[in-house]
């Protein structure tokens, strides 16, 4: 049992990385480029959302919330 928690933490985790960096690159392509410049700051990367949702990245802002509660919750069964 812990084997597959710890595969689905990774896993969910990896994804989590993967939409935000995937958010930051858009934003950054985007202008004004200075949402993209903060999503690279980690205590200001949890606004990634909401930037993404302002400029219509629907999925991604979906999916980064998702992937974002998923890690968490899986953390917190994990150190149970």
């Amino acid at each position: 049992m812990v084997g597959l928690l710890g595969v689905a933490l990774v896993l969910c985790f990896a994804s989590w990385l993967t939409v935000h960096l995937a958010i930051t690159a858009e934003l950054l392509r985007r202008t004004p480029r200075w949402p993209g410049l903060l999503c690279l700051l980690p205590p200001l990367s949890p606004w990634a959302p909401h930037w993404a949702l302002r400029q219509g990245m629907h999925r991604r802002a979906a999916l980064w919330i998702v992937s974002c509660a998923g890690y968490l919750a899986l953390l917190y069964a994990a150190q149970r």
